[in-house]
């Protein structure tokens, strides 16, 4: 499946509680699960391969090709200093 859905996305907004891009604390109800390894190449619909972002970082992480560190309990993305936030 393309989509996190149902007990999957509650999940992980139940771990991440808001947006994972560093800083930024939009609640987890208004984020999006992104797909850590895309799906469209070939990225599984899973706990450990999807990170809650807002709309405004979710466009921001695929345009720079960027992949989080995903476990049970964390989400860390790479930090650079002239990223937005």
């Amino acid at each position: 499946r393309r989509l996190f859905t149902g007990p999957l996305r509650t999940a992980i907004l139940r771990r991440d509680t808001h947006c994972t891009w560093n800083g930024c604390t939009l609640p987890g109800g208004w984020c999006h699960v992104h797909h850590n390894a895309w799906w469209s190449r070939g990225g599984p619909t899973s706990y450990l391969n999807g990170a809650a972002l807002c709309p405004r970082h979710h466009t921001l992480v695929p345009d720079r090709d960027l992949t989080a560190t995903i476990t049970a309990t964390t989400v860390t993305w790479p930090i650079w200093p002239t990223w937005p936030t």
